[in-house]
């Protein structure tokens, strides 16, 4: 896991600085040099991102750790849907899979559960009209193994099966 805490730390800190470079130059009208290193560090990752295949890389860690979510959302009536695209994966948190009426402050408290487990997810509630939607997001970071992504669903499926605790 500290390849993935190291590459998903170093991703993080390069889009901070890219986005604090470009609101600085544009903002100010000064330091305009600091966009061309914001660009020549995007440019950086994009080159690792490309040469090291983790494009192709995370639409295979995506199918296994969707699959994963699914085997979840199967055993659990609290989660109602799955949905997302290669790692970026969303579950929506529901008091029954029927309805699926939103099971109220679930977002925050499966986040808390995860947490609890060395796992970081984010709480994505949702207003719309009258009701908020409780989901959650797993987005980890494009290097992530087979071993990892595993490690992640039994902490993710630990931390849901508390939900009902």
């Amino acid at each position: 896991m500290t390849a993935i805490v190291g590459f998903s730390a170093f991703f993080g800190l390069t889009l901070m600085f890219l986005g604090c470079a470009v609101a600085t130059g544009l903002a100010a009208r000064r330091k305009l040099h600091l966009v061309s290193v914001g660009c020549a560090v995007a440019s950086e990752v994009i080159r690792v991102i490309r040469d090291d295949g983790l494009l192709e890389h995370s639409k295979v860690m995506g199918e296994r750790l969707r699959q994963g979510l699914l085997e979840i959302a199967d055993a659990s009536p609290h989660v109602g849907q799955v949905r997302g695209r290669g790692l970026l994966q969303g579950v929506e948190l529901v008091t029954d899979k029927g309805s699926l009426t939103p099971l109220a402050g679930a977002a925050s408290r499966l986040t808390g559960l995860a947490h609890d487990r060395n796992l970081m997810i984010y709480s994505c509630p949702t207003p719309l009209h009258d009701t908020v939607i409780e989901a959650v997001m797993l987005a980890p970071p494009l290097n992530l193994d087979e071993a990892d992504v595993d490690e992640i669903v039994n902490r993710f499926g630990d931390a849901v099966a508390g939900l009902a605790l």
